[in-house]
């Protein structure tokens, strides 16, 4: 002791190694022993040695103990007094060493509160933070200590956790916290810290539902629950629980008053998340469509943006289509029409949309409307007001202005002569129109044909018509033949009313051969009536011929036979008389006999009749209306066969009423993808509906053929 006094701490040092190697030394002395040389060590500049032996000490001191109880305390006093005057040298700057010494002095005397307290101050100098919680946790758990002691500790032990940058140790004591503190206030912020380690550790299922209940706690403070409640809903962004996120921001814009605008529009995000979501997939169902646009049209928008409120009736718009929802998707398209931010093309795309979704649905005029809006620089314009006046013409609507802009503005090749011929068709003056398209339809003869016969229809004006006729495109069409065929029934009508209308005088002889001449003549005149016909190929003509020939030349043949014999002729002159009368009148029963005979046949089977029974059954109400009098003419021939049958079958058979016409039309209106609907409605069409239906009905077909088989 002396020698260090005076500061020889070198020969301190070799006199304590020697003291220390005494065994007649007690306890108590080698224990102050050590703590001596820990100091003569230190003081010698060998700070670690010290440490050691320092170490020393408390470790014999915990082995062996001491057995008076004044040297205990003066040997913790002297072990006191060594930690103190190191941490004294070394407060300007503490370090492991320091550290180290109160650790060993704590171990060794863990009832010395105050020691645990600076150890614990040490711990957090020299920024070994994991140490300092674990001395915090000493002071929390002491009852030696005060309230206010043990509750510092508490916050102090956070305090050391957040610098530690250890997450274990931060939750430990973040939870340690919550359960011992009485404060509400710093369990709350710490329960915010916890939340927010998980959240930091991307453990967000469990950071979502701790804000969650952060952001509900009324007693918390305001900045902190709203900062809770935001992070609650970026945590299940993080985990893309769309659902549960619009609920819960429904949910926090009750609760935050104040920034319920901000949390209704995630609400509405995530809404629309789900929505693509559903849309998207494959697997989805008409109930997911229609809950998730029951869901749409429910959420609030009063605080929605105009971009907003487009991206949602967009969304509507695409739902409605998926479930075929009329009312829904023209709600949406309308809704979306009103937004005053909304885009140009997008107007453009709707109009589209809207035209499409009319003419899909058969609603031509509503079609008509929007495309009328439609202003497409891709779409020639010569296109544009082709499909106008088509829309137009199905919605019967005036479509001449359309038709007549397209060809001005050069519309040409097959669209072209539709145009043509329905502005022929819908003209007040058709022979005129016909003649002024004439030059363009004769490039294609059978088309220029079937209008000269729809005009004849419309018009009965076959004289106007006869330039056209001849021209070399028609002179050897139906058209032609058509036409000439009606002065042929005019021609036997006439005959056959002459014939009928002859009589025979049979009791003057001059009346009598002139009544006969004249109806041999009318005979004759009946033969060539029907070599004609055969020559024209009309059954109707043939029949016609026929028929009058059987009858009339029978009814001559029975005239002749009852001509009383001249007066005063002997008996072999009468047996003469009637052999060379037999003989005259006996062609004129043949001829009768062979043409009911061919009249008969025909009526049981003949291709010629088959055929037209049939173009008649199947044609359109204006065709048909243009054979009539050829079907009517020829039901009116003697004799009975199947094909009579038929023919006055077909002639009785009512035309397809207007009611099942629109009774088919509704049906393609309302499940306008079912091909077997608007496969049923083109046959009507084409029987008595408008005449572009069905080219119109079958392009859908096509069309939705190529999407099945993509």
């Amino acid at each position: 002791t002396e020698v260090d006094r005076i500061g020889q701490k070198k020969a301190a040092q070799i006199i304590l190694d020697k003291y220390l190697l005494d065994k007649t030394l007690t306890k108590e002395e080698r224990l102050l022993g050590f703590i001596m040389r820990a100091q003569v060590s230190y003081d010698n500049g060998q700070s670690a040695q010290s440490i050691l032996d320092f170490a020393k000490a408390a470790a014999a001191y915990q082995d062996q103990g001491c057995t008076k109880s004044e040297d205990c305390a003066k040997l913790q006093k002297t072990m006191k007094y060594y930690v103190t005057e190191l941490h004294r040298s070394k407060k300007l700057k503490p370090d492991a060493d320091l550290l180290s010494s109160y650790s060993i002095y704590v171990k060794t005397f863990p009832e010395d509160k105050e020691m645990i307290t600076r150890a614990a101050q040490t711990a957090m100098e020299v920024g070994h933070f994991t140490v300092a919680v674990q001395y915090y946790r000493k002071i929390s758990t002491n009852s030696d200590f005060s309230e206010k002691e043990r509750n510092e500790a508490l916050l102090n032990e956070v305090a050391a956790a957040e610098k530690s940058n250890n997450p274990q140790v931060k939750k430990d004591s973040y939870v340690y916290f919550i359960k011992h503190s009485s404060d509400d206030v710093k369990v709350y912020e710490v329960k915010y810290q916890l939340a927010y380690l998980a959240y930091t550790q991307k453990q967000y299922k469990e950071a979502a539902n701790s804000f969650y209940s952060l952001a509900k706690e009324k007693k918390g403070k305001p900045e902190l629950r709203k900062k809770s409640a935001d992070l609650s809903l970026d945590s299940l962004a993080q985990l893309k629980n769309d659902s549960e996120l619009e609920e819960r921001a429904w949910e926090y814009a009750k609760i935050f008053p104040a920034a319920a605008k901000e949390f209704e529009t995630l609400a509405r995000k995530a809404l629309m998340n789900q929505v693509a979501i559903v849309a998207n997939n494959k697997n989805s169902g008409s109930a997911d469509y229609r809950k998730f646009l029951n869901r749409t049209w429910e959420a609030k928008l009063t605080t929605a943006t105009p971009e907003e409120k487009i991206l949602f009736y967009s969304n509507a718009r695409v739902l409605s289509l998926k479930l075929d929802d009329q009312e829904s998707y023209l709600k949406a398209q309308q809704l979306l029409l009103a937004q005053p931010t909304l885009s140009e093309p997008k107007k453009q795309e709707i109009y589209e949309g809207l035209t499409a979704f009319h003419e899909k649905r058969l609603d031509f005029k509503q079609a008509y409307k929007w495309a009328l809006k439609i202003s497409n620089p891709k779409t020639q314009a010569k296109e544009n007001e082709f499909r106008l006046g088509t829309l137009a013409d199905l919605a019967l609507l005036n479509p001449e202005r359309h038709y007549r802009a397209a060809l001005k503005l050069g519309l040409s090749d097959g669209k072209s002569l539709v145009v043509r011929s329905r502005l022929i068709a819908l003209s007040s003056n058709p022979v005129a129109e016909l003649k002024r398209h004439a030059p363009e339809l004769k490039r294609q003869p059978q088309l220029f044909n079937d209008m000269v016969l729809l005009v004849y229809a419309r018009t009965g004006n076959g004289k106007a018509l006869s330039s056209l006729l001849a021209t070399k495109e028609l002179r050897s069409r139906s058209a032609a033949r058509f036409l000439t065929n009606q002065t042929v029934y005019d021609r036997i009508l006439q005959l056959k009313r002459k014939l009928a209308a002859s009589q025979m005088n049979s009791y003057a002889p001059t009346a009598l051969q002139r009544g006969t001449t004249e109806r041999a003549k009318l005979l004759a005149q009946a033969d060539s009536l029907l070599k004609e016909s055969l020559q024209l190929k009309d059954i109707t003509a043939q029949m016609m011929s026929l028929d009058m020939i059987a009858i009339e030349n029978n009814r001559f043949f029975k005239n002749l036979s009852q001509i009383p014999q001249p007066k005063g002729l002997s008996i072999a002159q009468e047996a003469q008389y009637t052999r060379i009368l037999d003989s005259k009148i006996r062609p004129y029963m043949t001829k009768a006999s062979l043409a009911e005979q061919k009249r008969q046949e025909i009526w049981s089977y003949s291709n010629a009749l088959v055929e037209l029974i049939n173009d008649y059954t199947q044609a359109r109400p204006e065709i048909q209306k243009l054979m009539s009098r050829q079907v009517v003419l020829l039901s009116q021939v003697s004799g009975d066969g199947p094909l009579k049958y038929n023919l006055q079958s077909a002639l009785s058979a009512s035309s397809i009423s207007p009611k099942e016409l629109a009774s088919a039309r509704r049906s393609v209106s309302e499940n306008p993808e079912d091909t077997k609907q608007i496969e049923n409605l083109k046959k009507l069409e084409t029987k008595m509906g408008h005449p572009l239906m069905p080219a119109y009905l079958g392009a859908r077909l096509n069309h939705l053929q190529k999407e099945k088989s993509l």
